[in-house]
């Protein structure tokens, strides 16, 4: 075989979606990574990283997330081939907008071409959720599920299915401020258990959540967004500007505000583009000095693209 290479990109994702703890997660775009994969003969696999976040990140080995992806690709082939991959980082590490999950997409989308493995969604997801070990250290599946599918995803291990439906439109607001504590962390802080009231009242919301996205009643996505038991309640306490970011983002008509992942991002959802310079303006004034995303909700997943 000659050398064979795909260039694709893949969006940047919101997992825990409020209530769905684990199990909900959302494309949006921008930002996205974008990756160009060369498979030939011989062995190897060699990972080169660039663009603004370039520099955070491990080129080789457990810790990086191409890397993990490949190797396994490479396995599932059974195959002795040489892979190549060329990153270029676009969404900030452990930002909470599911970085590693967007490069773990790509790499699987491209290889799952490149070598010819015939996967089905389900796999898919399963392959690039080894990339996840690199930062999370567990093969969590929210994230590269929807930057794979886009739209709002649902993944249920259980049955070995992930479900994706249309998001509306809508604009998103992401302010990301600080930095997240490790990932293991931000999950022993949750409880060991719950009361059953609690558990009822999150499946109440998941269900209707979606039911809100598929029937496109804002109001109704507005009512129970917020409304988790489960994961924010604890977690917003690691963040001291939650409250003050919050009500901002509300003051300008957010439909409601959640953290993305375990954070730090904070991410507000609106029915119109809210006047981004002003948000800025009143988060400087609160004294907080944070990288500001406008974005939307991405209904499209992973995709080849040209070039860079």
């Amino acid at each position: 075989m000659g050398t064979e290479e795909l260039i694709v990109e893949a969006p940047a994702s919101i997992a825990n979606l409020g209530p769905a703890f684990d199990v909900a997660a959302l494309a949006v775009n921008p930002p996205s990574d974008v990756v160009k994969v060369k498979v030939s003969e011989g062995d190897g696999i060699v990972i080169r990283n660039y663009g603004e976040y370039a520099s955070s990140l491990p080129s080789e080995g457990h810790g990086n997330s191409a890397h993990l992806v490949a190797a396994k690709a490479i396995e599932q082939a059974g195959l002795r081939r040489r892979i190549e991959v060329e990153l270029l980082k676009r969404i900030k590490p452990a930002s909470g907008l599911g970085s590693s999950g967007a490069t773990s997409a790509a790499v699987a989308y491209a290889l799952n071409r490149l070598l010819n493995l015939g996967l089905g969604d389900w796999d898919l997801v399963e392959l690039a959720s080894y990339g996840e070990l690199a930062s999370a250290g567990v093969r969590h599946m929210d994230n590269v599920a929807a930057s794979l599918l886009g739209g709002l995803v649902l993944v249920n291990p259980i049955v070995r299915r992930v479900t994706r439906v249309s998001f509306p439109e809508l604009s998103i607001v992401v302010v990301i401020e600080g930095s997240k504590p490790n990932t293991g962390f931000m999950r022993s802080i949750l409880p060991k258990a719950y009361e059953l009231s609690d558990v009822v009242a999150n499946m109440a919301n998941v269900a209707q959540l979606v039911a809100s996205v598929l029937m496109n009643d804002l109001d109704l996505f507005s009512r129970v967004i917020t409304n988790d038991r489960v994961a924010m309640p604890y977690r917003v306490k690691v963040y001291e500007h939650w409250g003050v970011v919050k009500s901002i983002l509300e003051k300008h008509g957010a439909l409601g505000v959640i953290l993305s992942g375990a954070g730090p991002s904070i991410a507000g959802f609106f029915k119109e583009e809210p006047p981004i310079n002003e948000i800025k303006g009143e988060l400087a004034k609160a004294g907080l000095s944070p990288m500001v995303i406008l974005t939307k909700p991405s209904n499209e997943g992973v995709r080849e693209v040209n070039h860079y």
